[in-house]
């Protein structure tokens, strides 16, 4: 892979994290529902005169969010939440740019393989942008909120990208020699990563964040009365619930991941299950402080990138030893 590749890939990832904390903010401030059509060219430019902001304001009054949440917005509380989901929807523009351009002119140091998982990304990104306008359209007719099953896809669709771009840029790295059960468990930790992510946009899609501000109990206790009482289907509409899944979820990770690192700390692998020890740490922290808090936007946001990267992390360890016929002995297994 050649250097400007390389530098290439790693910007299309940094653009990736951008675009999850701005998404968080986007999430965080109240500011998705903003913008009420989907325009893929004309949108990439805001209301340039009162009289279109005025008209963007009297769209946004006429659904459920304007009327409900909203009643009687003023235009300057409006052009803050729609400037904010218009820069999030500006950066997704300048990803989709980041990755055609470079890739047209660098395309002949683009080998078969990275172009063929370049070709996934595109077609992830394209999804991405269809579950985006899918996910926003559950807000503007009936309910003042979205799905949070949408939010759910839209969040887990931006990690597949992220993890996409990360495994292709990290493909140089040649893998290292793990038993079978090493390589099996990097693969379920990356799993168990995206699963607890879900569970995180279940709170995020019913503000089940602002539930409880103490850890690890929850209000005095650790199991609050109530959870699942609306059934499966609680896990993703029921605040307490979803609230309650993530921590159990989190905390169900965290052991793992400790299992894991023990297994496999005298191996080659000891840097990159550092590195995800690290980025674990660092997102209990965000996310205890998130709660603690009660929702600072600036803290939940960093504690959506912190699920990003733990998520990079584990992506790294299946990198690492993603060839599993190539094992050999003296490495512990933790199966």
């Amino acid at each position: 892979m050649s250097r400007a590749v390389r530098i290439w890939l790693w910007t299309c990832c940094a653009l990736v994290a951008g675009m999850v904390v701005v998404g968080g903010i986007t999430r965080l401030t109240g500011s998705g529902l903003s913008i009420v059509e989907w325009a893929p060219l004309s949108g990439a430019i805001p209301p340039l005169s009162h009289e279109g902001w005025l008209d963007a304001l009297g769209r946004y009054r006429a659904t459920p969010e304007g009327r409900l949440v909203h009643p009687g917005i003023a235009l300057g509380e409006f052009q803050v939440l729609f400037l904010i989901e218009w820069a999030h929807r500006l950066l997704a523009r300048v990803l989709a740019l980041s990755l055609v351009v470079p890739f047209v002119l660098l395309r002949r140091s683009i080998d078969d393989t990275l172009r063929r998982r370049l070709l996934i990304v595109a077609g992830l990104a394209a999804l991405q942008a269809a579950v985006g306008w899918w996910m926003v359209k559950s807000g503007l007719f009936d309910a003042p909120h979205v799905s949070p099953y949408r939010l759910i896809t839209h969040l887990l669709i931006g990690f597949a990208i992220f993890g996409t771009l990360l495994f292709a840029t990290l493909d140089d790295a040649a893998p290292e020699p793990v038993p079978l059960s090493i390589a099996a468990g990097a693969r379920g930790l990356l799993f168990a990563v995206a699963l607890t992510a879900a569970t995180g946009g279940a709170m995020a899609g019913t503000r089940a964040g602002l539930l409880f501000a103490t850890f690890p109990d929850m209000n005095g206790a650790f199991v609050p009365a109530g959870v699942f009482a609306g059934g499966a289907r609680a896990a993703f509409e029921d605040p307490l619930t979803a609230h309650f899944n993530h921590r159990l979820l989190a905390a169900a990770l965290s052991l793992t991941i400790l299992a894991f690192a023990r297994a496999t700390w005298s191996t080659a692998l000891r840097p990159r299950v550092v590195l995800l020890l690290c980025a674990l740490g660092t997102q209990i922290a965000l996310g205890v402080a998130t709660v603690a808090l009660h929702v600072p936007i600036a803290i939940a946001a960093l504690h959506q990138l912190g699920g990003l990267f733990v998520f990079g992390a584990s992506v790294s360890l299946v990198q690492a030893c993603r060839v599993p016929d190539r094992a050999v002995t003296g490495v512990t297994s933790w199966s």
